[in-house]
């Protein structure tokens, strides 16, 4: 496992770095290796700590540090904060002398000093924030080197485009809560949302790497070049700490396993990191069947005082199928209660094969699933099987895209005290078509998914009683 916990961490962890390496061609592959193996991982170091400046700097002197953000860009971005909190000034016929006394009381609010400028006052506060960027042909480690704004202020700016869309009491609740994420393909764009809507704690838990067919699909949380080959959990952790660089954030790279369930699910570190006041929110976007059952073993061995919603969003074709559930719900997986027949809710008695009618069942079934995937399923076009076309269910942009932002739509109701659904199918292109399908197409289509979930569950509907 592998763990950043934003200010707990050292100046030690930097200086831990190795800073030298073999040089030559290998030096991507060495490098994707120091990735997967957890060596190589980005630090935050608060400058304020003792003796910082010093230390920085002899460990500087043995990389080649790449500058990524500077006092210049801060103190740029600083005015562009207060103006959207003090549109009055935005004018360009503003008093400059007006301006300035707002601007530095605007600041002292966030707790910056009066008595210093702002130089003095960035060189002072906040944290520097390294991250690993490759090995050079010298052999050197190449290192972005970024200042980063005080703790509460960087919060500030990542919740600043929702100013007020929420209430304090929700917003609170967001600062507070948890994310367990189980599955980092469409999981990887729900982790972004949970970001973007205030959630700071993560675990990440996927054993897959990312490879170049993703980059039609996922957001820049799930894909970019630099790291094909790497673990998906290493890089949704990157790029969290890019965009929040005080994320507490905890790394499962062999993804969810009876080894690591209890640390996964430990009601002492939950409590601690929701602290009464948060959520603890599961998304589950497992490929592995296993993974599935597991993560629900997880949240139903939980404590009855810990509470936990789990969402899936599949994206399947152009559609996006959600699904919710607490415990002491009906469970929202089709194989869970309907086609065991011995109603076992952990899962335990359910088949270990790994194929794509399993996780299929994982999802309700085929309700929800378009015509013509449905036809790419009963041609036998799908799967890991001579004679298949492709090896994995077609996918596009439009309904990752589209899960992501029904996750988030999801999270930010909860943190209102609102229900949501157990299930809901969304298809945005049917909504928005001038022409409107004829009943006979939605008929028919319904009439498939019935046939294929008797055909290979025995029951018509996974969802319904």
């Amino acid at each position: 496992m592998l763990e950043n916990s934003g200010l707990s961490q050292p100046i030690e962890a930097v200086l831990a770095l190795e800073t030298s390496y073999e040089r030559g061609e290998l030096a991507e592959r060495e490098f994707k290796n120091l990735l997967n193996a957890g060596k190589l991982t980005p630090v935050l170091v608060p400058l304020d700590y003792p003796g910082v400046n010093e230390e920085l700097g002899q460990f500087e002197a043995k990389v080649t540090i790449q500058p990524a953000l500077g006092i210049a860009t801060q103190i740029e971005q600083l005015h562009k904060l207060f103006e959207r909190f003090t549109p009055a000034f935005v004018d360009k016929d503003r008093s400059e002398e007006e301006y300035q006394h707002s601007f530095r009381n605007f600041l002292s609010q966030r707790g910056y000093r009066k008595d210093l400028s702002l130089d003095e006052l960035l060189k002072k506060t906040g944290s520097i924030f390294y991250t690993p960027e490759g090995i050079g042909l010298d052999g050197k480690l190449i290192v972005s080197k970024r200042r980063v704004f005080p703790q509460a202020l960087q919060y500030e700016i990542l919740c600043a485009s929702e100013w007020n869309l929420l209430s304090p009491e929700a917003r609170e609740k967001l600062e507070n809560s948890h994310i367990i994420a189980t599955g980092l393909s469409v999981g990887s764009v729900n982790v972004e949302q949970a970001l973007a809507a205030g959630i700071t704690s993560f675990d990440l838990l996927d054993p897959g790497y990312l490879h170049e067919d993703a980059e039609g699909r996922l957001s820049e949380f799930g894909f970019d070049k630099k790291f094909l080959g790497v673990n998906k959990a290493v890089l949704v952790m990157y790029k969290l700490l890019e965009r929040y660089p005080y994320a507490k954030v905890r790394v499962f790279m062999e993804g969810l396993t009876e080894g690591n369930m209890p640390t996964v699910f430990d009601p002492e570190y939950i409590k601690s990191t929701v602290g009464g006041k948060g959520m603890l929110i599961a998304s589950e976007e497992a490929d592995s069947f296993i993974g599935k059952k597991r993560h629900r073993q997880g949240l139903y061995g939980l404590p009855e005082n810990i509470e936990w919603i789990n969402i899936m969003c599949g994206d399947v074709g152009h559609r996006v199928t959600f699904f919710s559930e607490r415990r002491g719900d009906i469970p929202f997986h089709g194989f869970v209660g309907k086609i065991d027949p011995k109603g076992d809710v952990w899962g335990n008695n359910i088949p270990p094969e790994q194929n794509l009618n399993a996780l299929f069942a994982s999802v309700g079934g085929f309700e929800g699933i378009p015509m013509e995937l449905l036809q790419m399923i009963a041609d036998n076009e799908i799967g890991e099987r001579n004679g298949a076309s492709i090896s994995r269910v077609p996918q596009s942009k439009e309904a990752t895209t589209l899960a992501g932002a029904v996750f988030a739509s999801a999270v930010r109701l909860l943190a209102q005290g609102k229900e949501i659904s157990p299930m809901y199918i969304l298809d945005v292109r049917e909504q928005i078509m001038a022409e409107k399908i004829a009943p006979d197409s939605y008929r028919d289509e319904r009439n498939f998914q019935r046939m294929m979930n008797m055909i290979v569950f025995g029951l018509t509907s996974l969802t319904t009683e």
